[in-house]
């Protein structure tokens, strides 16, 4: 006859949830209210890139700072998605949308 083991006991830890910052507005479809929004979210995440020692920010708070200057949510969303991957990949200059330079 085989040996029995002990089943391991639960961990007498207690679990806590605490609700996410909603970044996302309650109406979504909304529109920019700035001329260019693609031309603003990039300037605007390649500041606070380098305001933040080159390290780019929480994808959070890139929403926040975009959303606040008059930029739609989606549009928001969509584009700091497109920055974060070229941050990624090594900021090539021919992957900055048209009409972004980055002055030294």
């Amino acid at each position: 006859m085989a040996k029995r083991t002990k089943a391991p006991k639960a961990p007498k830890a207690v679990a806590t949830f605490e609700a996410p910052v909603r970044v996302a507005p309650a109406d979504r479809r909304g529109r920019s209210t700035v001329d260019n929004p693609v031309g603003v979210i990039w300037v605007t995440c390649i500041n606070l890139t380098v305001a933040n020692d080159g390290v780019p920010p929480v994808r959070r708070d890139l929403h926040v700072a975009v959303m606040g200057a008059g930029v739609a949510y989606y549009t928001a969303r969509t584009q700091v998605q497109k920055f974060l991957k070229w941050h990624r990949e090594g900021m090539a200059a021919e992957g900055l949308p048209r009409g972004i330079t980055i002055v030294s």
